[in-house]
């Protein structure tokens, strides 16, 4: 790595170095290695759902087979299953009005799971994989968004919702195929590109799930709240419930050659809206949280979940198993005019 192209301007980079990182197990780790996973990918990431040639398929693999461990995580399949079965009513306070559509909570159950329920939302997931399509889209590198989710109004789902199209950014498929990557480099962006799938599917279930009436087929979804957040974003509450936050590249970097981080959803982030996208549902009623944390994702753990050991272990301890380990990061809050102050590190 080039020392000198240090991002001091990254909240997080600004506080450590490089020598910091290396000692915290956040970059290089000495003797890292791809991984064991042999699994079957799931019929979602089937070959005929990628509309991307034969040799981008076969750089993807490695990665399909990860992020079909997460899609059919008991975590993972607990949370489709609220998002499927556990909407409540619609939301007051001028939130519909606000939107232009109805806004919506929906809760996991209090109990787990029973047999009978985890079956019937994983087959519905299998089933799903009917109504998605994956593509690459170039636009997504010039926005610095790792994927997007957009509804097919050409295929109506039998719960009532739409069919999808799931892009995703070209730039790691770039970097996987290069050739240049070091072992956890490699490790770390299969990872993010993993997760950012099954985010994407989460979205894909929503547009399937909520059905809208027939003369807004096609119309922009405005997605459901989960639990008590204060923001909608479907695959953020997914990633959270799962992993215990967002994670991400280091100073977005997509080459992840900084590391990754974790930051709980949806602390106290402000929702960004895109040129014609729908505005991120906020709701007042819930106050911002005053400071918010980043941890470093240790390469330990990374290496891990490449590794079929850690699934064993995954499926014998269930719900909590994927949570990422939070133990070194940097404690910042926020102003009132959106500066950043620093509140403190939190150290192991």
């Amino acid at each position: 790595m080039d020392c000198q192209s240090w991002p001091v301007n990254d909240i997080f980079l600004s506080k450590f170095n490089y020598l910091f990182l290396q000692d915290h197990d956040a970059l290089e780790l000495n003797g890292a290695n791809l991984g064991d996973l042999t699994n079957d990918i799931h019929p979602l990431f089937s070959r005929e759902n990628f509309l991307v040639f034969d040799e981008k398929y076969q750089v993807l693999m490695p990665t399909l087979r990860l992020a079909s461990r997460i899609l059919t995580d008991m975590s993972s399949i607990t949370f489709f299953h609220a998002l499927i079965y556990g909407r409540n009513d619609i939301l007051g306070g001028g939130m519909t009005e606000t939107y232009g559509r109805p806004c919506f909570t929906f809760n996991r159950q209090e109990t787990p799971l029973t047999p009978l329920q985890f079956k019937d939302t994983f087959d519905t997931l299998e089933n799903l994989a009917s109504f998605v399509k994956f593509r690459t889209n170039p636009l997504l590198t010039t926005m610095n968004s790792w994927g997007c989710t957009s509804g097919n109004a050409d295929i109506v789902h039998p719960m009532g919702g739409l069919g999808s199209y799931i892009d995703i950014n070209p730039i790691f498929l770039y970097h996987l195929g290069s050739g240049r990557l070091s072992v956890s480099e490699r490790l770390r962006i299969q990872l993010i590109l993993a997760i950012t799938l099954c985010h994407e599917c989460t979205h894909a279930i929503g547009f399937a799930a909520y059905p809208r009436d027939p003369d807004e087929i096609g119309a922009a979804i405005v997605e459901p709240f989960f639990e008590n957040h204060r923001l909608a974003e479907l695959g953020s509450a997914f990633e959270d419930f799962v992993f215990g936050g967002i994670i991400d590249p280091m100073a977005e970097q997509t080459d992840c050659c900084y590391g990754l981080i974790i930051e709980g959803w949806p602390g106290n982030r402000v929702p960004v809206t895109r040129e014609g996208a729908v505005p991120v549902p906020v709701r007042t009623d819930i106050p911002v949280p005053a400071f918010s944390t980043r941890y470093l994702i240790p390469m330990t753990w990374v290496q891990a979940v490449h590794s079929t050991a850690f699934w064993d272990d995954v499926a014998r301890l269930k719900e909590t198993s994927l949570k990422a380990p939070t133990t070194t990061g940097y404690r910042f809050v926020n102003s009132d005019s959106g500066h950043i102050y620093e509140e403190g590190y939190v150290l192991e």
